[in-house]
């Protein structure tokens, strides 16, 4: 693992190849690369803190990312019940990785005037909710770790690089240019360029 400086190197090198120089043929190449596997002790916590797997795509997509939804046990209380997920998603563009957390929170009372309205709250990379996911991450951050894959995090999700813009899937009026370039534009978390490529696979 490399220092902070090194990683925001090879980012903007990365991205200056893909979107500036636009080497399709990197992005695709990358994008054909096995899926990464999930290891045995995940699997496991997993499946002893009854969280449910659902991996986004099937293994035979072309695809730049490896991505899953956890799903953990739902807490209700009183008449209103708490739904928890993380998302996890990794890039076989940059080699780095970046975890969401997720809850919902609705009211089960039929008679209650927000019946059909649902409180949610959600962040990039932000902390985990409950004590089970904060375990759930040191598992993920001591895998990626070991395989030499660095997470993102709150402040590398607003870099922007100087230079590059990048408006697939956007438009000029919803974000200015050269803005949150690993979130909002997905640079390095996105199979978008695989929709403009001058030739099909």
């Amino acid at each position: 693992m490399g220092s902070r400086k090194q990683t925001l190197i090879r980012l903007h090198s990365i991205i200056k190849r893909l979107y500036i120089d636009k080497d399709y043929d990197l992005f695709y190449r990358l994008s054909l690369l096995d899926d990464f596997k999930l290891s045995a002790e995940i699997v496991e916590f997993s499946n002893m803190r009854q969280i449910k797997i659902e991996k986004l795509k099937s293994n035979n997509t072309i695809t730049p990312v490896s991505e899953w939804y956890f799903f953990f046990p739902n807490f209700q209380s009183g008449e209103s019940i708490t739904k928890y997920r993380t998302y996890l998603c990794i890039s076989k563009l940059c080699n780095a990785y970046y975890i969401n957390h997720y809850f919902e929170i609705k009211d089960l009372n039929p008679d209650s005037f927000i019946t059909d309205s649902m409180l949610e709250g959600e962040g990039f990379c932000g902390d985990p909710i409950t004590h089970t996911q904060w375990e759930f991450e040191d598992i993920i951050r001591n895998e990626m770790k070991n395989r030499g894959i660095e997470q993102l995090n709150v402040c590398d999700a607003k870099l922007v690089f100087p230079g590059i813009k990048y408006s697939i899937g956007t438009s000029s009026d919803d974000m200015p240019e050269e803005t949150l370039q690993l979130t909002y534009h997905d640079l390095l978390f996105s199979d978008d360029m695989l929709h403009i490529l001058p030739w099909r696979p």
